[in-house]
């Protein structure tokens, strides 16, 4: 069977020696250097050698683009965070804490002002966000469980990933409300209400929970 294209390189050749390769590569190089004075620079240039034996030979040559890959430190020096907040951020890479990959998502998760917060505040939000990473397989798993639970086949371990979602959340959320006096006049008439409006709900559902769990200690 003919293949339509095939692809080698210079180790697949065994009929010239190893000058004549090198000859040939500075052949081309000249080649490819008459092109681009007579016809300009460009990126990709190929030269057309002509025909032989039913054949057509053409020489391509790509400028190979070398992309700086920034180490992490480097990485880390982006982030512009307080000089502390950096250098921890430097030491925990090196004991292998963390990795590229918390440090591309500290890098997605944070904005312009976060950069003017006190050290402290940013030491506690880059905690969250290599905490959040660690904590997503087990999240996962409490997804899981949280199906066991609708479709009503629910075993002791599903009963475990609940109370652990459920203490996780609550965490959560009283650490998001005990803020609500520094954004209650950024936030706008509609969110307000439909804050109100989950609000409600929650405050149903957290009686609902309460009055089950006194009833089961009863």
């Amino acid at each position: 069977m003919t293949n339509d294209r095939v692809e080698g390189s210079v180790k697949d050749i065994k009929s010239l020696t190893k000058e004549q390769i090198n000859d040939y590569l500075k052949n081309t190089e000249i080649i490819t250097t008459d092109i681009t004075i007579r016809r300009g620079k460009a990126s990709i240039v190929e030269t057309n050698l002509g025909s032989m034996n039913g054949r057509t030979y053409r020489l391509l040559s790509k400028v190979e683009v070398l992309r700086k890959i920034s180490s992490i430190e480097e990485k880390i020096h982006k982030l512009c965070l307080n000089s502390n907040v950096e250098g921890e951020l430097v030491k925990r890479e090196k004991t292998g804490e963390i990795n590229s990959r918390h440090i591309s998502e500290i890098r997605k998760a944070i904005n312009l002002s976060f950069a003017q917060t006190p050290a402290e505040c940013q030491e506690d939000a880059i905690d969250t966000i290599i905490n959040n990473i660690q904590q997503r397989e087990d999240v996962n798993k409490e997804e899981v469980s949280l199906a066991c639970i609708k479709a009503g086949l629910a075993g002791q371990m599903d009963a475990e990933a609940w109370f652990s979602s459920v203490m996780r959340l609550s965490d959560l959320l009283i650490d998001r409300l005990l803020q609500v006096d520094r954004v209650e006049l950024l936030l706008t008439k509609i969110q307000r209400a439909m804050l109100a409006e989950k609000f409600s709900l929650l405050d149903g559902c957290l009686h609902n929970a309460e009055s089950k769990l006194s009833n089961q200690e009863g």
